[in-house]
């Protein structure tokens, strides 16, 4: 990783944390509070909320494009220089790439948009461990 990480790294950490649990955590919830066999309109509406609804508190409701912009505008440098920015990057533009989906009135494959969602949750947790470990 760039040397520039160790002056950063706490900074980064938080952002990393952050993401974490907003995206990470938020994006995938929707699906896994879903019924086993939860019909194609549920799985939309849940599809549909993690990506747009992701993250709701007080500082009000938050879609998971939102919380990411927020993230990679703050903490553009580290996706550069790390090992694992990238892989992020591309898990991110994975899982946001259901939402054209969403217009589709074919039903959703579950299983495939709950794996691109944790894998967006993996990228995060492999990001943070290079940092912590640099």
């Amino acid at each position: 990783m760039h040397p520039l990480c160790a002056t950063k790294k706490e900074q980064w950490l938080d952002c990393l944390w952050e993401l974490e649990h907003d995206l990470g955590k938020y994006l995938n919830l929707p699906l896994l509070w879903l019924p086993e066999g939860a019909d194609d309109s549920e799985v939309k509406e849940a599809v549909r909320e993690a990506l747009l609804e992701t993250r709701r508190g007080p500082r009000g409701t938050r879609g998971a494009r939102q919380i990411w912009d927020g993230f990679a505008s703050e903490c553009e440098e580290l996706l550069e220089v790390a090992e694992n920015g990238e892989a992020l990057v591309l898990a991110v533009q994975k899982a946001f790439a259901w939402q054209d989906a969403l217009k589709d009135p074919a039903g959703l494959n579950r299983g495939r948009v709950s794996a691109d969602f944790k894998g967006v949750t993996a990228a995060i947790r492999a990001l943070i461990e290079e940092v912590r470990c640099a």
